[in-house]
This record gives structure tokens, C-alpha cells and sequence, in this order.
């Protein structure tokens, strides 16, 4: 019958255990005093915190943060925020496993906006837990490839972790350079950061626009290409970013499938919330409700001319405008 531990060795296990809880819940996200004192007390009941819950866990947080290296950070509006593990990599992986990661990664890319959102997100956070040195793929002696979006690769690694620490906290500014910038000094943006995405192998930041310096009206909500943001211009603001976002006005967008796309009825989900109508010709009808024209016109351009929009007429215009626009490239 094994001996129940006592005095100094049982006090330091108890200690080394609600250190290692308060981590995990951590990890979920972020959590207030109380919400850590209750996960805790769950799982160890009256073992938890001895006489002084409120420096018990003062303690225990200096120490993550002096042993291991963790950076915590505490937020008036929302408790405690694990930001960096330091030194404490709570996962290894094989190589073929690794690899396999690397495999689903690029499988992500592929699928919905929606479900690749979630998908990389998932993927993101079990890489952070890995070492420094066991988040890259060596494939042979002579390539390394990250683990993460293709494109994160080439990413000043400093300015995207200053855009996470901000995302529904701070507003950011900086300059930026789209396809459509034409001076060299591109254009500043001051914004409201809700989320990273991941479209088409790209790295976005999705924000509302609040004001920038060309004194023309911007779209409330935007995708920014991390890579076109100038790093040395990011500034991280002490104003706060709004809880709800910005109202955007929404489409419902009807769209045709021919049916050489369309009758073996396995047709691509782009859109979340859609309505497939297989049609017994073979092709199909979708409905879906959305309040982005400019993605919904880049993701079904690749349907070529197996795709008629019925719907809304903006986004037909904008249709217009792209094909004569080919016309007129292709005419010289």
C-alpha cells in the first residue's frame, strides 16, 4: 500500500501539479483570477491554494515566469493571456509525424474558408507547443520548410507576433502596399484587427478600416496580406479595439454551375451557410448569403465560364468590368 507523502515533498508536488493545470487552462485561451481559482480547486479540491488563494497564484505565475520563461500577461478587460511558453514544450513529435502535420497543412489550404480557418488555427496551436528547433521539416540536408501557411515562411516573425498580441485588443497602424498602390510609398491604414486568415496559401489579417491617409472612404472590413505591410511602420496603438465590429452590408448571391462541373453533385463548400440545388440537367443552383463581392468574385473566377452569377447585381457588374478588362489585355 503505497504511503500517503507528507510535510515538504507532498507541498512540493502539490505546488509543481496546480502550476502545471494553471498552465493547460492557460492554453485554452484567456482566463480571469476567478476562472483560474475554480479550474483549479476542480481538480484538486481543498488542496488547491492553502490559506492565500490570491498569492498562491501571484506565486505561481512569477514562477512560470521566471523558471520556464513564459510570457503572461494580464488584461484589465479579459484576466491572464499565455502568449509564449518559454521554455516549456509540453509536446514532441516524431518525424513522420511531423510530416504528417506538414501533410495536413497543406491540405487545409485547400478546403472552405471556413473549415480551413479552424483547421489552420488548430494546427498553429499545436506547433507552438512544440521546441524551437522540432517546428521545422528537414525533408534533406539541404531544405528546411516550416510548418506553417507557405507563405508565413518569408514573414518578419517579430511584426506577426506584435499583430497576434493585438488582435481584439489594440488598434494597429502601418503602411500598406495592395495591387492597386501606385506609389512607392504605399498607404497608411489605421485599423481595428479581429482575426488572422488564411486564403489561397496567403497569411490576411482580417480588419476593420478606420481611417487612412489618401482621405478616401475604405471599406469597413478588409483582408490584409500580412507580407504587404511595411514591418518598420506597424504601430501598435493604445486605443482599443471595439468589442463588436463594424456593421457590413450583406448579399444574397445566387450563382449557376454548369454541368460539367456539376453533375457528379460533389461540388467545392466555398461558402458557409450555403443552399445546393442539383438540377436534372446536371447542373446546380447555390444561395448563399455573404458580404464580400471582391472574394466571391476571385473564388469563382476559377469556374471559368462554367459559372453565371444571377445575383446580386454588383457583383455582376464586377464580373463585367473583370472580363472586359481581359478583353482589352488580350486585344494587344
Amino acid at each position: 500500500m503505497t504511503q500517503r507523502q507528507s510535510g515538504p515533498k507532498r507541498s512540493s508536488w502539490l505546488i509543481f501539479r496546480r502550476r502545471l493545470i494553471l498552465v493547460r487552462q492557460l492554453m485554452r485561451g484567456p482566463a480571469t483570477r476567478d476562472q483560474l481559482w475554480e479550474s483549479i480547486a476542480e481538480e484538486m479540491v481543498d488542496e488547491a491554494w492553502g490559506n492565500s488563494p490570491e498569492s498562491a497564484l501571484r506565486h505561481d505565475i512569477q514562477a512560470l515566469r521566471r523558471e520556464f520563461g513564459c510570457t503572461i500577461r494580464h488584461r484589465t478587460a479579459s484576466g491572464y493571456h499565455l502568449e509564449d511558453l518559454g521554455q516549456l514544450y509540453l509536446l514532441d513529435l516524431t518525424d513522420d509525424h511531423l510530416q504528417a502535420i506538414h501533410t495536413l497543412t497543406t491540405i487545409a489550404e485547400t478546403l472552405p474558408p471556413h473549415v480551413m480557418d479552424n483547421a489552420a488555427s488548430l494546427l498553429a496551436h499545436l506547433i507552438s507547443f512544440l521546441p524551437p528547433d522540432r517546428r521545422t521539416l528537414r525533408t534533406d540536408p539541404s531544405s528546411e520548410h516550416f510548418i506553417t501557411s507557405r507563405s508565413v515562411t518569408d514573414l518578419d516573425r517579430t511584426m506577426l507576433r506584435r499583430i497576434r498580441r493585438a488582435i481584439r485588443h489594440q488598434q494597429l497602424q502601418f503602411r500598406y502596399y495592395s495591387t492597386h498602390t501606385t506609389t512607392h510609398e504605399g498607404v497608411e491604414h489605421r485599423v481595428a484587427p479581429y482575426r488572422l486568415v488564411v486564403r489561397d496559401a496567403h497569411l490576411y489579417l482580417d480588419a476593420d478600416c478606420l481611417w487612412n491617409n489618401r482621405n478616401k472612404e475604405c471599406p469597413k472590413r478588409q483582408l490584409y496580406r500580412i507580407e504587404r505591410i511595411d514591418p518598420a511602420s506597424l504601430q501598435v496603438l493604445t486605443k482599443t479595439v471595439p468589442p463588436l465590429r463594424t456593421p457590413t452590408k450583406r448579399y444574397t448571391l445566387r450563382y449557376e454551375l454548369a454541368p460539367e462541373v456539376a453533375r457528379r453533385r460533389d461540388i467545392a463548400d466555398h461558402f458557409e451557410g450555403n443552399t445546393i440545388e442539383y438540377r436534372d440537367d446536371g447542373s446546380a443552383l447555390i444561395t448563399v448569403t455573404i458580404d464580400n463581392l471582391w472574394w466571391a468574385r476571385q473564388t469563382l473566377l476559377r469556374y471559368r465560364e462554367h459559372c453565371r452569377v444571377l445575383e446580386p447585381p454588383e457583383l455582376i457588374d464586377m464580373f463585367h468590368e473583370t472580363l472586359q478588362n481581359w478583353v482589352d489585355v488580350y486585344k494587344k
